[in-house]
């Protein structure tokens, strides 16, 4: 899996009796370019230095910067980050209600304040 922040054309093709969504963008590329990378950097997430940027100060803290790349379509270099969570990490919680957050212990210290 991936996630990446950019900007996509949508466009309707299809026939009459059906329709279906496209997209167009180098960044919906730059996408599937990181769901590609996962092998290869041993990660099962990947995160794009662009949405990276707009994470809040406990989700950059989970995060590590694994590599800077250079793709053809994109001019200037970018940092690709990695979230690494182990399957043992994720325990059941018995109140849990599906869709709610469970926050993880390490980062409740974690001060959120801008400079």
């Amino acid at each position: 899996m991936s996630l990446h922040l950019g900007w996509a054309v949508e466009g309707a093709i299809g026939s009459e009796r059906k329709i279906d969504a496209a997209y167009l963008s180098p960044h919906i590329e730059l996408g599937y370019k990181l769901v590609e990378c996962t092998d290869y950097y041993g990660s099962s997430f990947l995160i794009s230095e662009a949405l990276y940027g707009i994470l809040s100060v406990k989700a950059k803290i989970a995060c590590r910067k694994i590599d800077m790349v250079s793709v053809g379509f994109i001019k200037e270099p970018f940092g690709i980050y990695s979230y690494d969570l182990p399957e043992d990490t994720v325990q059941e919680i018995a109140e849990h209600e599906i869709g709610g957050l469970i926050k993880r212990v390490e980062l409740e210290s974690v001060n959120v304040e801008y400079f």
